[in-house]
């Protein structure tokens, strides 16, 4: 992109108005066009006007009527104003649309302004536009027609259906906003444009949001992997948008014709099934269809039904407690409540089976209520059988981002007889650094309520103890990787030794995971760690099990 032009098209952008003003230019299902009145160059538009043009913003700002050949019949910028009439719009297809246009002259934050409103006469074409209005690309419609006229002319030959998606928009979108999102979807657009441009016979087309699809012919389905790669490893570099470097995490799914199907809608189908399989995993990725996959969705999409039921009936989830041992002392501090799924087939799944999908699809916040609240009920069960313990429970991002986790913390609390200083609250490290300022909100929040705050699995994510610093906190779980670390020696003692004399001078208390042997209990003991968690002292246990192994449970105070 010209680097001036676009400094030049932001120079000329007044800001909207903001509130209803804004969302009612947004919305207006007429087009309207703002521009400079002095020199007749647009300088913005809203949706409307962008899809009867099928020209994208950044291709109408900073540009004239003229220039982009919009109007057979003569500009309106020569027209009187005000004034309305019946004239032609040329869209970027070669469409020639009846339209009505108004024209009238306004002042807007001192600069003289034109706004045309443009409306479709009835008699205009009433199917979807051609393009996205946002990026001037195939729309799916579009691409679907010309990747059917790919797969018939190159019948012969290999053809690939490349999905490309970016899993890092909805944080963009959410810490940035919408204006800085849709400026990414451009940019995207416009690098994918380049690779394509220099691959002959090749498709380049938008779905919907961050969605891109390339289609391409080629020699092998070796060379459309190879391509993939090569694709990802260029989308993975930043984009530089608004000022911003913007690491979007791209990820790609890959179907090839003939192999896994003639058909454009089958090779779309397949290549999603590819794009999830590769979306699900944590690194940037390509993934290859393969009939494994299928398979795979279907299992998923079978147990994620099973799950929703179950979410909604309340029944089949099983709480099971790990101990927390107060070594000092000698006895069994906390219980730290851990969810199985009991599932009516697939027997007793742990975490790692379903959790994922419960935090895909949503249920993750109902499922961690029904945990808090069954838990927060079961110690309070045990106080009345004489074992007082404290109680930890982990708190999924999306319970913590919804807003509403304090009140749910306070009616499980009312609702069961638990005190609150008796509850702690794990998040993980970058969940309440990734919005400081809305974590200290509603940590400030939890404290007021009397409950304690837990960092979970320190040393896996930021790892930013100074960040963790300014947030209201009461005890930081080390990683089990710190048990590791300890193991390989060298310089990861004092790596340890400095974590844990910062967390006393800052009157964190410290819990020390994964402690499975007793050399790497008596290491921790020496470096004065006395809440300690692991195989070492028990697996998770059945409420019943863990009972009987407090009132039993007897160590040598360190």
């Amino acid at each position: 992109m010209d680097k001036g032009a676009a400094a030049r098209r932001a120079h000329l952008a007044p800001s909207l108005p903001d509130g209803y003003f804004r969302a009612a230019f947004d919305t207006s299902p007429v087009g309207v066009a703002v521009l400079d009145a002095r020199t007749g160059q647009v300088v913005h538009a809203n949706p409307a006007l962008l899809a009867l043009t099928s020209v994208p913003l950044s291709g109408l700002i900073g540009r004239t009527g003229p220039e982009l050949h919009l109007w057979p019949d003569g500009d309106p910028m020569r027209w009187t104003s005000p004034c309305e009439r019946d004239t032609q719009l040329r869209a970027r297809d070669g469409r020639v649309l009846p339209v009505t246009v108004n024209r009238c002259d306004l002042t807007v934050q001192g600069r003289p302004c034109t706004l045309l409103h443009v409306r479709a006469a009835l008699s205009a074409p009433q199917g979807p536009p051609p393009h996205d209005a946002l990026t001037g690309l195939p729309n799916r419609t579009t691409l679907m027609t010309r990747l059917e006229g790919l797969l018939r002319t190159a019948r012969a030959r290999t053809v690939g259906v490349l999905l490309v998606n970016f899993t890092a928009f909805p944080q963009v979108d959410a810490t940035l906003g919408f204006q800085v999102g849709d400026a990414a979807v451009v940019a995207v657009a416009e690098r994918l444009a380049q690779l394509t441009n220099a691959v002959p016979g090749a498709i380049l087309g938008r779905i919907d949001g961050p969605l891109f699809v390339v289609a391409r012919p080629a020699q092998s389905a070796a060379d459309l992997e190879a391509y993939a790669e090569a694709l990802l490893r260029n989308l993975d570099m930043p984009f530089e948008v608004q000022g911003h470097d913007l690491h979007l995490s791209p990820r790609v799914g890959l179907s090839v014709a003939p192999r896994d199907g003639v058909g454009a809608g089958t090779l779309f189908s397949r290549a999603s099934v590819a794009l999830a399989a590769a979306c699900r995993r944590p690194i940037v990725n390509a993934e290859v269809y393969r009939e494994a996959l299928t398979q795979a969705a279907r299992d998923r999409l079978r147990l994620e039904e099973d799950l929703r039921r179950a979410v909604r009936d309340g029944e089949g989830f099983v709480v099971e407690y790990q101990p927390i041992i107060d070594a000092a002392r000698g006895v069994v501090a906390s219980a730290e409540a851990l969810i199985r799924w009991a599932h009516p087939t697939r027997g007793l799944l742990p975490p790692g089976a379903f959790m994922g999908l419960a935090e895909g699809s949503g249920l993750i916040v109902d499922l961690g209520r029904l945990v808090l609240r069954g838990a927060c009920a079961q110690v309070a069960a045990w106080a009345r059988e004489g074992l007082h313990v404290h109680l930890n429970v982990n708190v999924a991002a999306a319970q913590f981002e919804r807003g509403d986790l304090v009140p749910t913390v306070a009616q499980a609390l009312s609702d069961t007889g638990l005190p609150p200083a008796q509850l702690t609250l794990e998040l993980s490290e970058q969940v309440l650094l990734e919005d400081a300022h809305n974590a200290a909100v509603q940590l400030a929040r939890l404290r007021v309520l009397g409950v304690r705050v837990a960092v979970d699995d320190f040393g896996t994510g930021y790892s930013n103890l100074a960040g963790l610093v300014r947030l209201p906190v009461d005890d930081l779980k080390l990683d089990r990787s710190f048990m590791q670390d300890l193991e390989l020696g060298g310089g990861a003692l004092a790596v340890v030794e400095s974590t844990l004399l910062l967390t006393r001078r800052l009157d964190l208390k410290v819990v020390v995971e994964g402690v499975e042997t007793v050399p790497q209990l008596e290491q921790v003991r020496r470096l004065g760690c006395h809440l300690i968690q692991g195989f070492y002292f028990a697996r998770p246990l059945s409420a019943d099990a863990f009972l009987a192994f407090a009132r039993a449970f007897e160590i040598r105070p360190s």
